[in-house]
């Protein structure tokens, strides 16, 4: 494979139904560095003479270091962010000691901004080290990290970009915009670099009609594409392969609804409509298209993939970031994904519950086939597959018996 350098809540209660009709300067504060490289080069070499405090002899008080690690908890998840905030946007050198950002997009640079380096183990928060700085040129920052990485576990960089008018301690969770993340790294037993090494294998790359996935370093640029009501759309994102893996070590033994909340709850859900909804307001509701139509023909761009072809167990049910990873999956993991985005978006949602398959229904303004539940109409969807509107329900479906949960 080829690898490019780039870098509310559910309800208990069910009911049955037959159908019917998401100093920046720190210790930088008011200071612009001076002679920056020169600067870089006096601290590497004394991290060579073994003068520079590492992770384990901290120079900085415990109360900073705590501070930064509640700030690493509280930062939104980037399970998916904006493609044209991240392509180009890499890690172009990292050592124990600076950690080099460069192709940062004009796009979020819209005001004087610092750069916040994050390096922590590997799918933990445990902070290991950090560092930041100004940016002093548009795209491109060297960011001296406040503590040499000494320690050979794996980890994992992550940067972002934040106002140079706050401190990071001062900033506010929103203030933060994600820039870029390291695939998981390993420190070299010479201890002055790292080599890359993934937990699990990456996935292929896939260009086809209707989705590609591409992995680059760090995560995969992720593209779905169709028509709703004759108008054509398109939806790049990417997903850091480090939320992916931990979500696949996230466990299972749960209710689909708990995967739809667990979507909610941790701020996954606002980040995927974050990319969904620019794509709506600008190319499909100026055309007066619904976007609960946008969205699942959205979900219908996924392969429909049993779940013993794809992971060799059988009632798999994946979270919204690994379909969208995979591009894969069977009824219960395109049902999640489908009513993670309406929720998110507004609307009204419950799971049908058929022998052996699942779907969506959503009120609202619709027509066709539709579930009574608690005084109110829910239109069926099916998601499995392109061609089934809002209403429209398989025959073998019709006339069996429904459970139906609350979202």
């Amino acid at each position: 494979m080829k690898r490019r350098e780039y870098i509310t809540i559910a309800l208990p209660a069910s009911g049955a139904g037959v159908l019917g009709g998401f100093t920046a300067r720190g210790f930088l504060e008011s200071r612009r560095i001076q002679n920056h490289d020169t600067r870089i080069r006096d601290i590497d070499e004394r991290a060579d003479e073994g003068e520079l405090s590492s992770n384990n002899e901290p120079h900085q008080s415990p109360s900073k270091r705590a501070r930064i690690s509640q700030l690493i908890q509280s930062l939104p998840p980037h399970s998916f962010v904006s493609s044209g905030r991240v392509s180009n946007t890499q890690f172009d050198r990292i050592s124990p000691t600076s950690i080099q950002v460069s192709g940062i997009s004009e796009e979020i640079v819209r005001r004087p901004s610092s750069v916040l380096v994050v390096c922590r183990e590997a799918y933990t928060d445990t902070l290991v080290s950090w560092g930041v700085d100004e940016l002093t040129d548009v795209s491109s920052v060297r960011v001296l990290l406040e503590e040499q990485v000494t320690q050979p576990t794996p980890l994992i960089m992550t940067a972002y970009l934040f106002p140079l008018t706050e401190s990071v301690f001062t900033a506010s969770t929103s203030d933060f915009t994600f820039l870029c993340e390291s695939e998981q790294l390993i420190l070299s037993e010479s201890g002055r670099d790292f080599t890359s090494k993934e937990p699990v294998e990456t996935l292929d790359d896939v260009f086809t009609e209707g989705f590609s996935r591409e992995y680059v370093s760090g995560g995969y640029q992720i593209s779905i594409s169709g028509r709703t009501e004759g108008v054509e759309w398109v939806v790049p994102f990417f997903v850091p392969s480090s939320m992916y893996v931990r979500r696949k070590r996230t466990p299972r033994g749960r209710s689909r609804q708990e995967y739809v909340k667990h979507a909610l709850t941790t701020g996954v859900a606002d980040e995927l409509l974050a990319v969904i909804m620019p794509v709506y307001n600008q190319v499909l509701e100026p055309r007066g298209v619904e976007f609960a139509d946008f969205a699942v023909d959205f979900v219908h761009q996924i392969p429909y993939v049993p779940d013993e072809i794809s992971t060799g167990y059988e009632g798999y049910a994946r979270f919204v970031e690994e379909t969208l990873v995979d591009l894969g999956g069977d009824c219960e993991c395109t049902t999640i994904l489908l009513a993670t985005i309406l929720v998110s978006a507004g609307y009204d949602v419950i799971l049908a519950e058929f022998p052996r398959h699942i779907g969506v229904a959503v009120a609202g303004n619709f027509e066709g086939s539709y579930f009574e539940f608690q005084s109110r109409r829910f239109y069926y969807i099916e998601t499995t597959s392109p061609g089934w509107t809002i209403g429209d329900v398989p025959e073998e479906l019709v006339g069996l018996e429904t459970t139906l949960f609350p979202v």
